[in-house]
């Protein structure tokens, strides 16, 4: 059974906080969506923030979770991770079951029992009445959604690089990944990157074969671009896509496109960053 959520010391995040800097009010006020919040049970505000939209994922979020946690416990410190659990109205009994699932398991981490150690943000864009519109559901809202919450969610008090972080449920992540990117962007100045991917490979041949070809593709497209000087030579996946918090505000934030919105997400934060 569905845990009230009233049970919780539940804390709901909306919109705008008093200490965001101009660029952020003026982007949330313009751009920024009011039907969806940020679950918290926590007042800390973070340096890097990792958003994770998530349909049908309730069992891939644990494999994850456990690899989040082989990261540096100073890096998960200042770090949030925002679930945006998501589907329509019209998904299929067995997307909104497996949901459902999700947003109770992961209440579970943030309000009753952390053993994580893991700073835990949900979005609930799946229950009855908070689906995703049928016109624009899909990742890119999704996105879209968690990454403009993370937006009030960063500590502006210090000097130190607010980081957007884009990953996916299905993903495990190596235990220097976090180390990596914080220390790139405060270091080198980075304003936004994309980290080194590879696919698991399953057990049966054949897809083991069809995975490689996959593979194969991406990396010959984008040194492709390299060789014809494209400016656009990087991949677009949206699992590994970062910028600072300032380039994000200033390309207008996610788009809302069902499919492609890491290609025109990327190819605007390129626009502006060398």
């Amino acid at each position: 059974m569905n845990t009230p959520i009233t049970n919780h010391p539940l804390r709901l995040v909306e919109g705008e906080t008093s200490q965001s800097p101009i660029t952020v009010l003026s982007y949330l006020r313009k751009y920024g969506l009011k039907d969806w919040s940020l679950e918290l049970s926590t007042r800390e505000k973070f340096n890097n923030i990792i958003v994770i939209p998530a349909i049908q994922e309730n069992e891939n979020i644990k494999l994850l979770l456990t690899s989040l946690l082989e990261n540096d416990k100073k890096y998960l410190e200042t770090s949030l991770f925002i679930f945006v659990i998501n589907n329509l109205k019209s998904s299929n009994s067995e997307i909104k079951t497996d949901n459902r699932e999700a947003l109770e398991y992961l209440r579970r981490i943030i309000y009753e029992r952390n053993d994580y150690g893991i700073n835990i943000g949900l979005v609930d864009a799946s229950s009855s009445g908070l689906e995703l519109p049928e016109k624009d559901g899909g990742v890119g809202l999704a996105r879209k959604i968690g990454m403009d919450l993370a937006l009030t969610q960063f500590d502006y008090t210090n000097t130190d690089k607010k980081i957007l972080i884009c990953l996916d449920a299905d993903c495990t992540v190596s235990n220097n990944y976090l180390a990596s990117i914080i220390q790139s962007f405060n270091q080198s100045n980075i304003h936004a990157a994309y980290v080194e991917y590879e696919h698991i490979l399953p057990h049966n041949e054949q897809e083991q074969l069809a995975i490689i070809c996959y593979e194969i593709f991406l990396r010959y497209y984008v040194l492709g671009l390299q060789y014809a000087n494209s400016p656009f030579a990087f991949p677009t996946i949206g699992s590994t896509m970062i910028c600072d918090f300032e380039s994000y505000v200033k390309i207008g934030g996610m788009n809302k496109k069902k499919a492609a919105e890491d290609f025109y997400f990327m190819e605007k934060l390129a626009k502006i960053t060398e």
